[in-house]
């Protein structure tokens, strides 16, 4: 009953859409630096990080302008987005939607280039992939193609603070980047079916989509030496999902839209602090150690593996990138700026 009259009070809050989304970039964005910090022991270039991290949510804050453009028409005939979405309920209008999005996007994408040619291109991807998604050109939101374009999206879009701190694709955490990702496209697709959990199919492809989650935390798990930290958050991921899964079949669309919303930050929070804690203690690096030798062998196996692809794909890359600067002398690609030595 508590859990009732909580939720039945945030449905009266005013829900700021774009300042939610504001928030959940500045999360995102922080996954891989963090990733950093555990790996390394410090970030030496906090200027270019925070600075980075202003040209990327410019950039990024263009795309809820898009998404709304496109989907006008969509969305004005749908009650749910009518309350929560600016263009549709007239806070502003078309014209000034059009000017904000060219304006964020391009001082965003200008920023980010200034950082750093690879962070610029991931956050360019991040965009474009966007535009793929969205866009009535292509709108692949509504073909069979949606879930690997977002896929690819939500890949990019984490990956970019990555190039800040450092160029090297052999140290890229991979399987946390894929395990990120999959999440975000589980609950995409829950969120997109909310209306339609009562259909047995449906609901079931949405927990296939689990797979994919449970793939990338086992690899992450291997390779990755946070291990306590990982099972740590994995359990209470897993503890907060299946609450909320089960708790949004007794709500409205909108309640349960921003009870997501609402978790999502508390989770961060608490699983913040619970990380602090965690990386502060020295009996948690004993048992990380511990766990550590235990997975070695298999974790030195994936870890041969991936360099190994990587190593066939910088080969590749450096071949083309020679053969496209000879066949047109007047562009020359920049391949230094493309060099993947480890950091």
């Amino acid at each position: 009953m508590m859990f009732n009259e909580i939720a039945m009070k945030l449905a009266e809050i005013d829900f700021r859409l774009y300042l939610i989304n504001l928030f959940k970039n500045i999360i995102t964005f922080f996954i891989l630096p963090a990733h950093y910090f555990l790996i390394y022991g410090n970030i030496s270039n906090l200027f270019s990080l925070f600075l980075g991290l202003f040209g990327f949510l410019l950039a990024y804050h263009s795309i809820y302008y898009l998404n709304d453009l496109m989907d006008y028409e969509e969305d004005k005939n749908d009650e749910i987005k009518n309350k929560i979405k600016p263009l549709i309920n007239k806070r502003i209008t078309k014209e000034t939607a059009i000017s904000l999005m060219f304006i964020y996007s391009i001082i965003g994408l200008s920023i980010s280039f200034y950082v750093n040619t690879l962070f610029g291109f991931a956050v360019f991807l991040s965009l474009f992939f966007n535009f793929l998604h969205s866009s009535n050109f292509t709108r692949l939101k509504k073909t069979k193609l949606c879930k690997l374009n977002f896929f690819f999206l939500q890949s990019s879009k984490v990956s970019a603070s990555w190039f800040i701190l450092s160029n090297s694709l052999l140290n890229f955490p991979f399987f946390l980047v894929f395990l990120y990702s999959s999440v975000y496209l589980f609950f995409y697709i829950f969120y997109k079916n909310i209306k339609n959990l009562d259909n047995y199919k449906i609901y079931y492809k949405i927990k296939l989509l689990g797979i994919p989650v449970i793939l990338f935390f086992i690899l992450s798990l291997f390779v990755y030496p946070y291990k306590l930290l990982l099972i740590s958050i994995g359990c209470f991921s897993i503890t907060i999902i299946t609450f909320y899964i089960y708790k949004s079949k007794k709500f409205s669309e909108l309640l349960t839209i921003k009870i997501g919303n609402y978790l999502f930050f508390i989770s961060a929070f608490i699983i913040f602090l619970f990380s602090v804690l965690l990386c502060s203690s020295q009996s948690v690096a004993l048992i990380d150690n511990e766990l550590n030798k235990t997975f070695e062998p298999i974790s030195k196996n994936i870890t041969i593996l991936q360099e190994k692809i990587i190593i066939d794909f910088e080969s590749n890359f450096y071949k083309l990138a020679k053969l496209s600067n000879s066949m047109n002398p007047s562009w020359t690609f920049p391949i230094e700026n493309f060099k993947f030595p480890p950091s």
